[in-house]
């Protein structure tokens, strides 16, 4: 049964990691956009609160019992590349700040339209 909770938690882990890194190319909903916003500034607070520990990550070690230092996103990119492991976390940090400034672009037009008109129901449209 555990392992259907660890594979459970890696599907979430993938579909986090593909909504944060496709979402500001694929979706023009404001939003789902500010959905993507807030949830990579989530992140990137809750990386720093951690020392850059996923929690997603620690809960998948603790189901698979592994004490090995792997995370989600090394196990990824080292099957292709061996990268050190502050230069996958340095990289991470900085494309999730890219992708929500590439977010941020797309609804600061909206916001400012929100702000003259006071219409908010402009981010509801899909």
């Amino acid at each position: 049964m555990s392992s259907v909770f660890g594979y459970f938690i890696k599907l979430i882990h993938l579909l986090l990691i593909l909504f944060v890194i496709l979402t500001p190319f694929l979706s023009d909903s404001p939003i789902i956009l500010l959905l993507h916003f807030t949830t990579c500034l989530t992140l990137l607070a809750h990386w720093y609160a951690n020392n850059d520990a996923c929690f997603l990550t620690l809960l998948e070690k603790k189901i698979f019992n592994r004490t090995d230092d792997t995370s989600f996103i090394k196990s990824i990119v080292n099957t292709v590349y061996i990268i050190d492991d502050q230069k996958i976390k340095s990289f991470v940090s900085y494309t999730t700040i890219l992708l929500s400034a590439i977010s941020f672009s797309k609804l600061f037009p909206i916001f400012k339209e929100i702000y003259k008109t006071g219409d908010y129901t402009l981010l509801l449209k899909i």
